[in-house]
């Protein structure tokens, strides 16, 4: 039990220290707290974001993405499942609808690549 909390803490340690020298933010992670991207991401997940720069907005499709929801003024972390033009539209994996709110470049946080299981 104590090696397990151990390691977890060196883990997360090592990911704050080490992290924002290569993503080139001060944010350079996120903590999942909701159900709607199960299976994929569990509450209490820790997620890595690729800040800057980002891909061009066509090779979005299907990855997970960070953005600021205007509308609830709320960090979303959800994926990509169409584009329409400038917007994209995304889903919670575990949600049964698109999101409402259609993100543009300026909402984009980030591009998740990476995820630990804390």
């Amino acid at each position: 039990m104590i090696n397990k909390f151990l390691r977890q803490a060196i883990l997360v340690l090592v990911v704050v220290l080490a992290v924002p020298v290569g993503s080139n933010t001060y944010a350079p992670f996120y903590i999942i707290d909701g159900n709607s991207m199960l299976p994929a991401f569990h509450p209490g997940d820790m997620v890595l974001v690729h800040h800057y720069p980002l891909p061009k907005i066509d090779d979005w499709a299907g990855k997970v993405i960070v953005f600021f929801d205007q509308a609830s003024g709320r960090i979303i972390i959800h994926r990509v499942v169409a584009i329409d033009g400038q917007y994209l539209k995304t889903k919670g994996d575990n949600n049964g609808a698109v999101d409402a709110f259609e993100p543009l470049g300026q909402d984009i946080l980030g591009i998740v690549y990476a995820k630990i299981r804390l």
